[in-house]
C-alpha cells in the first residue's frame, strides 16, 4: 500500500551514520528515564505523606523547611527581615 520509495531500506544519511548519534541517544534516554523516575517518586511521596495545609504555615517556616535552614540562621533571617521593614 505504501509507495515504492517507502518500501525499501536505503543507507543512512551521513549525519545519522555518525558515532555521535549513539552518544546523543544514550544520554537522552538516561536523562528522560531519570526525570520520569523523579516525577513518579515525587507523586508516590505526596500520596504516602498525605495532604499538607501550606496556607496555614508561616512563610518563614516554609522557607526553613525547603532550605533546611538551622534555627539559628532562621532567627538571623527573621531579625534581618524586621530590620528592613523599620
Amino acid at each position: 500500500m505504501l509507495p515504492y520509495r517507502y518500501q525499501t531500506a536505503e543507507p543512512l544519511v551521513p549525519t545519522l551514520n555518525s558515532y555521535w548519534i549513539h552518544i546523543h541517544l544514550s544520554i537522552r534516554l538516561t536523562s528522560s528515564a531519570a526525570f520520569a523516575m523523579a516525577g513518579g517518586l515525587d507523586v508516590i511521596r505526596e500520596i504516602v505523606s498525605g495532604p499538607r495545609d501550606w496556607m496555614r504555615l508561616d512563610s518563614l517556616q516554609v522557607l526553613i523547611k525547603w532550605l533546611n535552614v538551622t534555627p539559628k540562621a532562621a532567627d538571623a533571617l527573621q531579625s534581618d527581615r524586621g530590620a528592613r521593614k523599620g
